[in-house]
């Protein structure tokens, strides 16, 4: 409900009016009216979590893969499924001199990471054994999709201490069965070398899957490539096989079950935050989305005809304890309308900025303009069920795991909404 009523001028004439306001509110765009100000000092909003029911992770330019234990967000998996190609395929080993070395799989960082990147971290790479498509309507691929792998005999693995904001790449060795057919079947510039769709229906893809006492969720780049290396002569040379035109995406599953929000199942229902502890919650791949309404935003309407709200800022909260360090905040936040099954009505016009608290670490919160929203919602005579989305950018939500927790109403960093309104008498 309203909170608090700060400032009430009577009659307040705008020409030579005795009483200052923030620049901000607008004053010098209305017409010159007889009005009465209010500046509403706060007003609740509801919270809730929505779990999108599927969000797509190809063609993103990052092979997302690792696993984490999230007190709050629940366990954490992110598995890299990709195909290589024969594009790099121009010289082809001498069939009397060329020796097979070895075989990698070269993954280069792309400065990506999240949570604790201070542990060992051990991962393995795996057969594909479906034939890999995407899908025929989207021709793209989800963080929900699947194909069955050959989980029994992995292909290669390393265990070691990534360094993610490095330049460089780590290399996983692989089996020498896999890299000396490769190697064979460049050097005799078989058939399958020829045509692509027949390598890749021999060699359907590959998945590489994280440790569950992985720590990390990690970024690598999708130039990542399959290297060959063989000795021709003095020289060490190389056959690579890359993933970037190829099919690739990551599959994210996340084991909820003890977590404040488990209920979600479906995306067309929302779990508000008095269900979860007065908080709400906002992550990246996985497909958590805050939705926020403003349930007695048609009460302002019993002060009369003629309200309009001139500025009015939705006013984010993170909770203290739940980002930092190697949990940040994201930079910042989209926004999109919905309707009252959480279906995407139009794109928001303006989106979150972030007020870090670098010094003290205690007021950080995020801001948005909501005004226009606002007053469309009071001009609509019926309850059409309008909230607004809010989640992480489009270029960061398809491919990175990042989270905020946020407080509901009632929480120690209550997410809040203030309120400047004009009220022009001449409509009574």
């Amino acid at each position: 409900m309203l909170k608090q009523l700060l400032v009430y001028c009577t009659s307040l004439l705008l020409v030579g009016s005795s009483c200052e306001y923030p620049d901000s509110i607008g004053l010098d765009l209305v017409e010159e009216e007889q009005f009465d100000m209010v500046f509403l000092d706060t007003a609740t909003v509801k919270l809730s979590t929505v779990l999108f029911d599927s969000l797509p992770t190809s063609h993103t330019g990052r092979l997302l893969t690792g696993y984490h234990a999230d007190p709050a967000f629940g366990t954490i998996e992110a598995r890299a499924f990709f195909q290589v190609g024969l594009d790099s395929l121009n010289s082809f080993p001498d069939e009397d001199k060329a020796i097979y070395s070895r075989s990698s799989l070269v993954l280069n960082y792309d400065d990506y990471a999240y949570y604790d990147t201070t542990q060992l971290q051990t991962y393995y790479l795996y057969r594909v054994t479906e034939d890999m498509q995407y899908e025929e309507e989207t021709y793209k691929l989800y963080n929900t999709s699947r194909f069955a792998y050959d989980s029994a005999a992995y292909l290669g693995m390393m265990s070691l201490y990534l360094r993610p904001h490095r330049e460089g790449y780590v290399e996983i060795p692989l089996d020498d069965t896999l890299g000396r057919e490769l190697f064979m079947l460049a050097q005799e510039q078989d058939d399958l070398i020829e045509d692509e769709s027949d390598f890749l229906n021999r060699y359907k893809g590959f998945v590489l899957v994280p440790d569950p006492q992985n720590t990390m969720i990690v970024g690598f780049d999708s130039t990542s490539h399959i290297q060959v290396y063989y000795q021709e002569g003095v020289e060490e040379e190389t056959l690579i096989f890359p993933i970037a035109d190829q099919i690739y995406f990551t599959q994210l599953q996340q084991e909820r079950s003890h977590t404040l929000f488990a209920p979600l199942q479906q995306q067309k229902y929302e779990l508000p935050a008095v269900k979860t502890g007065d908080q709400a919650y906002v992550q990246g791949g996985i497909g958590i989305a805050l939705r926020v309404e403003f349930p007695y935003l048609k009460s302002l309407l019993t002060l009369g005809q003629g309200v309009f709200i001139t500025e009015a800022f939705l006013q984010l909260n993170p909770l203290k304890g739940t980002f930092g360090g190697m949990t940040p905040l994201p930079a910042t936040l989209s926004v999109y309308q919905v309707d009252g099954l959480n279906r995407i009505i139009d794109t928001y016009d303006f989106a979150f900025t972030l007020y870090p608290d670098e010094e003290f670490k205690e007021d950080t919160y995020y801001s948005l303009p909501v005004a226009n929203f606002l007053n469309t919602q009071l001009l609509t005579e019926e309850n059409n069920e309008h909230a607004l989305l809010i989640v992480l950018p489009e270029d960061t939500y398809y491919h990175t795991v990042d989270r905020m927790v946020v407080g509901g109403p009632s929480s120690e960093d209550p997410s809040v909404i203030e309120l400047f309104l004009l009220k022009n008498y001449r409509r009574q």
